[in-house]
């Protein structure tokens, strides 16, 4: 069974992180920005995934190699793209968030948005819809159990491997990605949401949790994944130290 990361753990690799960009980078941490209202992809904070299943270990840690969130401000709204990109084929077929300062879906962004003149920044193969019928595959077994709720539920279009964001396609190679906007709680920023993507007690206030299937073109393979409370060290960096600085006043 995998265990949800706990609080001091977040709090010490996010110091650390912290640290360590400053060493290279002496930004000033009074004047950075978490994420403006502008931010593109190249500004998201980056989330690795920790897989809750091992239906196969090998297809368990391929998963974890190639699947990641980017979280970013998009107008005063909540942008989640998630990425799947290894030379392991597989398709992220469903999308799970279990609550948090998020409001409700504003949007998704996938082949039906591509001809929206105030988005175009869909992809042509990947086709999600609202769907709240089931719950996160082995989500109910974790140690604190993941229960996302109906409205906060996306899966893709049958047949969902192929509409699914997939990896090392034959003809999108690693291009494929979907994403997800949210309005926020009245009174809530982008700042609230990462806070809770990191931290808790016991686990974080908002989870992310995704089904992958087809490892290797195996339809029948399938393994469930949700994202780690610990951002990549490197995106911490592009992102800016003040807003992480200001994250962990927040909680003291």
């Amino acid at each position: 069974m995998y265990n949800v990361r706990r609080k001091n753990l977040v709090e010490g690799s996010v110091g650390i992180a912290l640290c360590v960009c400053a060493v290279f980078l002496f930004p000033s941490i009074a004047q950075a920005e978490v994420l403006p209202a502008s931010a593109g992809i190249e500004d998201a904070l980056t989330f690795p995934f920790y897989a809750i299943t091992s239906n196969d270990p090998c297809n368990a840690a391929t998963g974890e190699q190639q699947l990641f969130m980017d979280v970013f401000n998009n107008g005063g709204r909540a942008k989640f793209r998630f990425r799947n990109e290894g030379p392991v084929h597989s398709s992220i077929t469903g999308i799970w968030f279990d609550d948090g300062s998020l409001l409700g879906i504003d949007r998704i962004i996938d082949v039906d948005t591509i001809t929206d003149p105030c988005v175009l920044d869909g992809h042509e193969d990947v086709d999600f819809e609202r769907n709240g019928n089931q719950n996160l595959p082995g989500g109910g077994d974790m140690e604190y159990p993941f229960v996302a709720i109906k409205a906060f539920t996306v899966k893709s279009e049958p047949p969902p491997p192929a509409e699914g964001v997939e990896s090392n396609d034959p003809i999108y190679g690693n291009t494929e990605w979907v994403q997800i906007e949210f309005e926020l709680q009245p009174g809530q920023s982008l700042a609230n949401v990462l806070e809770e993507l990191m931290t808790g007690d016991p686990y974080p206030t908002l989870r992310v949790g995704i089904h992958v299937q087809s490892f290797n073109g195996d339809v029948d393979t399938s393994e469930s994944f949700v994202n780690s409370p610990i951002p990549e060290p490197m995106t911490i960096c592009l992102v800016g130290l003040g807003g992480l600085a200001l994250l962990r006043k927040r909680r003291k």
